[in-house]
């Protein structure tokens, strides 16, 4: 089962209604949210889809002797519905489950390193330049230029307590390296800086009557500049009209997919702010990956 086919499925159902028919699908967790009931999120291809109640043989997760935990690649068999938008096994049977290794692994290039297709680690090294009349047609390294060196930074809430930003660098909160990243937060015209959920979510409130949301800024220090960005939602429905500013240029999500990349950020900042208005509904982050490069002098 793909994601487009289980999105298919549970979208042709209301928020409180399931399927009769049963269908498998098989993942990475990212998180077990709840572990009474075994609530969890498993990667599925780029997407995410939730088991909200997970059972073994009329064993519930709670009970079971050996638990499946984050990390693990996990099978589970049952009916899909929706909540908000996404997929959603109910009270799922689990199958098998184990510990994931990297197995099936993409090509490496010169921009990106081998990565696993399951779970998206990378491995080993960057591949050659691709040259064509002395022009990499990968990355446009020209040939004889100095080398740009580029690293990569997940930005996301791994704590199971819920806050809020403080308005301060909250880098290192987010799991980046304070000494390169500046992450401050602002409430905008909301009642409460952007909030960080025990769900592992950053969230960016609505303003509903100008959509003057919450927000945050993510700035680089001196040398380093950001080249592009992969922001991934935690649900199709709570990602809509979610603002980018580049250099003052504003680009605004269509919300199509639970992932927007953005390969031309080129900027040593970026600011991402709820911009939705008549409502206010939340927008909620998972991570996003960052792709910067490193001053040439290190």
């Amino acid at each position: 089962l793909t994601i487009e086919q289980a999105n298919a499925i549970g979208l042709l159902y209301a928020s409180n209604a399931y399927t009769t028919n049963k269908y498998y699908v098989t993942g990475i967790i990212t998180q077990v949210y709840g572990t009474q009931y075994g609530n969890m999120y498993i990667k599925f291809g780029d997407h995410t889809i939730t088991v909200y109640g997970l059972y073994q043989n009329g064993t519930r997760y709670d009970s079971m002797t050996d638990k499946p935990v984050a990390g693990d690649e996990i099978t589970v068999y049952g009916v899909i519905g929706q909540y908000n938008g996404t997929p959603q096994f109910k009270n799922a049977e689990l199958i098998e489950f184990g510990e994931h290794v990297c197995s099936v692994f993409t090509e490496a290039t010169c921009k990106v390193k081998a990565t696993c297709v399951a779970c998206g680690t990378e491995t080993g090294e960057f591949a050659e330049h691709t040259m064509v009349d002395g022009t990499c047609s990968v990355c446009g390294h020209e040939e004889g230029a100095a080398e740009v060196v580029t690293e990569k930074a997940t930005l996301k809430y791994s704590t199971a307590t819920t806050t809020n930003m403080t308005g301060n660098n909250d880098a290192e909160k987010l799991g980046l390296d304070a000494s390169i990243f500046t992450v401050i937060g602002n409430k905008g015209g909301t009642n409460n800086n952007c909030g960080l959920n025990k769900a592992y979510q950053i969230r960016l409130y609505g303003s509903s009557s100008n959509g003057n949301g919450s927000y945050f800024t993510v700035t680089t220090a001196e040398g380093y500049t950001i080249q592009s960005i992969k922001i991934t939602f935690t649900n199709s429905t709570n990602n809509k009209n979610c603002q980018l500013t580049v250099n003052g240029n504003n680009t605004v999500f269509d919300g199509s997919s639970t992932v927007w990349e953005v390969d031309d950020i080129n900027s040593n900042s970026f600011k991402l702010q709820n911009v939705i208005t008549g409502a206010t509904t939340q927008i909620y982050i998972a991570s996003i990956e960052i792709t910067y490069v490193v001053p040439a002098a290190q």
